[in-house]
């Protein structure tokens, strides 16, 4: 059994956005943490937001008996 592991990657710094509450601020702050886990666990960045890809499941139709 492997023991598990911690990766840590540099830091990010975010201090020029302090006290913004912008919603184009908080895209660009998670869009540059979501690029760094990226880096340090070499996933494939997929830059699709979940409102954008929700709009492309076709809904569920209920079943009717």
């Amino acid at each position: 059994m492997r023991r598990p592991g911690i990766r840590i990657g540099k830091p990010l710094d975010f201090s020029e956005h302090f006290g913004s509450t912008e919603g184009s601020v908080y895209r660009e702050v998670t869009d540059a943490v979501m690029v760094a886990i990226q880096e340090i666990t070499g996933q494939e960045y997929v830059p699709v937001y979940s409102n954008s890809a929700r709009a492309q499941i076709p809904s569920a139709e209920p079943e009717t008996s």
